[in-house]
């Protein structure tokens, strides 16, 4: 075009909107630009890409085309367009709202801007200073002139700085600023909520947890578990080889002569000798007569050393296993039950953990509640995913706590924390008086500082049991303060899902008097207010750039909330205003949002899967949406969620920051941050300014010239595909939005992931290649001749029968989805097939034409082992048993009578077979 006769260099293309130097603006190609001026392009022509997406012109408002190179933030090519255009600029320019150019500079628009102060001065100079002046006195559709924009937000820089182009403004604004003026920004108010305290969650859930502990009890049969607990005390060890022909002696009083002692020794951390055991016991050998001193000690998980010593009479063998139990404890047999000492350097008896074993909160579905509630669909949805069981199970279950889900009371966890506390406070003691080499009264006084850490230690292991803790070592909590860290860590992790548990607790308490979904929202304390493109364009459309811009995986974005806890924006006040403040990217399991949100974020919480915490104990960040995706990953086993949540934060870094191959890593917890330098980093130039003066790093990623390979401290062989960021204060951090994400081409009903032609909303699903293989022989004519006679395909079927099987949620009865379908859901074609399958099978069972042979066949029995029967080829055993609808019965359906002749009868099929 540009060769020929006569270009038509002003001609705006119907598809894509855009003139031809739009086009090469965004393109960035300064030769064409210049090309077309030279042709004769009028840079006051006003178009707007049909396609590309700019935060800046949400509205796809037509602009002029040193508009669009300013909006993305080119001042070489601005500088282009100013000096080669043969035409007058008109920069007094207004769109159908009031908004000017320089509107549009300055993010007055949206909230959002490059706040590059270098542009902003290049185009005042070429406006000149009059032009500068009635532009930032000019008014929007609103009547409210630009400057007092900049004036009224929170952040005054950008007002200082309008004020450094024309110092009179300050005169006008005391004349002309009015707060009232902006009440048209004030957001509808939310629904007032009277938000239920932890105490109140805490006491409710206790009362649910002791009710359904005592059903529990008296289930199970206790008395039964003590029987095989006082069996446990009467068994011989293996070690000793004497099982089959000893036993435990008693005493007069039936307690057995059998005790394992544990030492805890300090001195020893960090080796198998942390923690020893002793286990004495007197063994009657009924074959010899003889009565064996058994001892037997070591390291736990060891079988160490033992030694058996004979006596004659019981007295002899009595008398030495009370000497011993008196040199290794420090304490008298006969009183060991009622007045046991625990003595520094002795053992002390170790005591299996009288913790709950029995599962009381289970999937049980309180969510079906007919309670009305007033909570928006958006926020009744988001808290379907976050009180899911399975989801909160998950993160339970890597916390090795060897206590079911809910049976922790969050005071136990508070317990716990202050233990940790206190064997910090002890260890930081224990090591002053311990490098005292030459103060013996010193080293003296480091031994009982030593015992008090030990027993703190067997506190925290006996509080909080992990798997595989019974009778074994007891944690460590000393070393190179590493141990410390992890159950830190650990106990974040496990206060945020026991939170959420109490909530299940305390909501099945009240599910009578109000929706447990809206008890559990009240428990929370803060506000989530939905954002839609209706409603919220500028943040909808920000977010929703910054996530696509970021990341090349596809994902619909299902809900976003901006969320305000309580408390939160006090605490961050302090930081507010510091000038590195950026909105960055976190990711979690689903299951820890219940904590998140009450609890808010903490340093060094394991919420989510990493390869290391390579910056330290702090809270992770990340500027690109897929570096934070990794962390979000809810897979457990052979499932996976096809849904993620992720925040946006806003994280203030401070002044003092550190980066990760620069500075020595024991001192990255004295810095505000510190930064893990990635080998690709949103481009700069498209980072964003919100009206506070927030950063936000808009991709696409580039490759980072600046990344150091080698340092001189810490991990220098770590390198990091992007940024990630850690701070080590949570005031620093305040949570912004919130959004919940599904995997595009995953199937809603069973989220495997599929070609995107196989995903269709429900109703656009063809049936034509229907297949009967989830039916047996039998079972496959009879819905052919059902079929027949009623003129029916399975097509047909599937389109009548579809609103009912959404509106009943019928599917779940095959899976298991957190979020209500809609007819607009995509499912996979495999899906589609088995939907059908169900409402055929529905149809012959509910018999809604009242047909005879119907009747008939509904009658017959069911066969026990229902879908999974294998004799299913044998038309015999199909005609004889139904089979359709159901998976294996469980035992309370057939009588033992019923099923002996159901297995007479199969015998009977497979000799006919042979």
């Amino acid at each position: 075009m540009l060769y020929s006769y006569q270009p038509q260099v002003n001609h705006i293309d119907t598809v894509t909107g855009m003139t031809p130097l739009e086009f090469a603006i965004y393109q960035n190609s300064l030769i064409v630009v210049e090309r077309l001026l030279a042709l004769g392009a009028d840079v006051n022509l006003e178009s707007c890409s049909n396609f590309i997406e700019n935060v800046m012109n949400p509205h796809k408002t037509k602009l002029p085309a040193v508009l669009h190179a300013i909006l993305i933030n080119k001042l070489e090519m601005i500088s282009l367009i100013c000096e080669k255009t043969p035409q007058s600029i008109n920069y007094l320019w207004q769109d159908n709202k009031g908004n000017n150019m320089l509107s549009y500079v300055l993010g007055i628009v949206n909230g959002y801007s490059h706040s590059n102060i270098e542009t902003l001065h290049y185009i005042a100079n070429q406006m000149t200073s009059t032009n500068v002046k009635k532009l930032l006195r000019m008014k929007d559709v609103h009547g409210v002139p630009l400057v007092l924009y900049a004036y009224h937000r929170s952040n005054k820089e950008l007002y200082k700085t309008l004020l450094s182009l024309d110092p009179t403004l300050q005169y006008f604004v005391s004349e002309n600023y009015r707060s009232s003026d902006f009440d048209f920004e004030n957001r509808p108010s939310l629904m007032s909520v009277d938000y239920i305290p932890t105490t109140k969650v805490d006491e409710d859930a206790q009362i649910e947890r002791a009710k359904l502990q005592h059903a529990k009890d008296i289930e199970s049969a206790k008395s039964g578990n003590k029987r095989q607990e006082k069996d446990e005390l009467l068994k011989v060890d293996s070690y000793s080889k004497l099982e089959r022909v000893g036993e435990i002696v008693l005493d007069e009083n039936d307690i057995p002569y059998n005790i394992v002692l544990m030492k805890v020794e300090l001195n020893s951390w960090g080796t198998y000798t942390d923690t020893s055991f002793y286990k004495l016991s007197i063994i009657y050998n009924k074959v010899l007569d003889v009565y064996i001193l058994w001892t037997r000690w070591g390291p736990f998980g060891k079988e160490g050393q033992h030694q058996k010593t004979p006596y004659l009479t019981k007295e002899e063998a009595v008398q030495e296993f009370k000497a011993i139990f008196k040199a290794k404890t420090g304490n008298v047999w006969d009183d060991h039950r009622t007045s046991f000492t625990i003595k520094p350097g002795r053992y002390e008896i170790i005591q299996k953990a009288q913790h709950p074993k029995d599962t009381i909160i289970e999937d049980f579905d309180f969510l079906k509640s007919d309670k009305p509630t007033q909570l928006s669909a958006e926020v009744l949805n988001l808290m379907k995913i976050i009180c899911n069981y399975d989801y909160l199970s998950r993160v339970y279950t890597n916390t090795q706590i060897d206590m079911p889900l809910g049976q922790i009371p969050q005071k136990c966890i508070e317990e716990a924390r202050g233990i940790l506390r206190e064997v910090k406070a002890l260890i930081n003691t224990y090591r002053g008086l311990n490098n005292c080499y030459s103060d013996k009264a010193k080293l003296l006084e480091s031994k009982i500082y030593a015992f008090k850490i030990a027993q703190k230690c067997v506190a925290y292991s006996r509080l909080l049991p992990r798997n595989g803790d019974a009778y074994q070592g007891i944690r460590s909590l000393y070393g190179n303060g590493e141990n410390l860290k992890k159950e830190l860590s650990n106990l974040e992790d496990l206060s945020y899902v026991s939170f959420a548990a109490n909530v299940l607790l305390a909501a099945k308490h009240h599910c009578s008097e109000i929706n447990p979904l809206e008890y559990a929202f009240r428990t929370l304390n803060c506000t989530l207010r939905p954002l839609s493109l209706d409603t919220e364009l500028q943040e909808y459309d920000m977010i929703n750039h910054y996530m696509k811009s970021t990341c090349k995986e596809e994902y619909n974005l299902v809900h976003l909330f901006a969320v305000n806890r309580a408390d939160e924006e006090i605490r961050f006040r302090p930081f507010e205003n510091e000038l590195d403040r950026k909105l960055l990217w976190h990711g979690s399991r689903i299951g820890n949002f219940m904590g998140i949100l009450k609890q808010g974020l903490r340093a060094s919480p394991r919420t989510s899967s990493s390869n290391g915490a390579l910056l330290g104990n702090g809270i992770y960040f990340a500027d690109t949406f897929k570096k934070s995706l990794g962390y979000s990953n809810d897979t457990y086993g052979q499932s996976s969620s096809p849904f993620r949540i992720m925040l946006l934060c806003e994280v203030a870094l401070g002044s003092n920051q550190g980066k990760m191959k620069q500075t020595p890593s024991e001192e990255y917890e004295m810095h505000d941050s510190v930064k893990g330098e990635g080998a690709n980093i949103p481009d700069p130039s498209n980072a964003l300014y919100d009206s506070n003066g927030v950063c936000i790093p808009f991709g696409p990623c580039i490759s980072n010239t600046n990344i150091q390979v080698t340092g001189n401290h810490g991990f220098n062989n770590v390198s990091l595909n992007y940024n990630e960021y850690a701070v080590y204060n949570e005031d620093r951090v305040k949570i912004r939005y919130l959004l919940i994400l599904r995997e595009k081409n995953n199937c809603h009903l069973c989220a495997k992931p599929e070609p995107s032609k196989s995903l269709r909303p429900f109703f656009h699903h063809e049936l034509s290649k229907y297949k009967y293989t989830d039916f047996n022989i039998y079972e496959t004519e009879v819905v052919k001749a059902y079929l027949q006679h009623q003129g029916k395909t399975p097509q047909d079927i599937f389109s009548q029968d579809l609103n009912e099987f959404i509106e009943k949620k019928l599917y779940n009865t095959k899976w298991d989805t957190p979020l209500d379908l809609q007819q607009d859901s995509k499912i996979c074609t495999k899906c589609a097939m088995i939907i059908t399958t169900m409402m055929l099978e529905k149809r012959m069972v509910d018999n809604r034409d009242r047909l005879d042979v119907l009747d008939t066949l509904n009658q017959k029995p069911r066969c026990r082992y229902g879908k999974e029967c294998k004799n299913q080829q044998s038309i015999h055993h199909t005609k004889k048993y139904k089979h359709w609808c159901f998976d294996k019965l469980t035992d309370d359906i057939h009588d033992a009578q019923e099923e002996e002749l159901m297995d007479a009868d199969n015998e009977h099929i497979m000799e006919l077979d042979e």
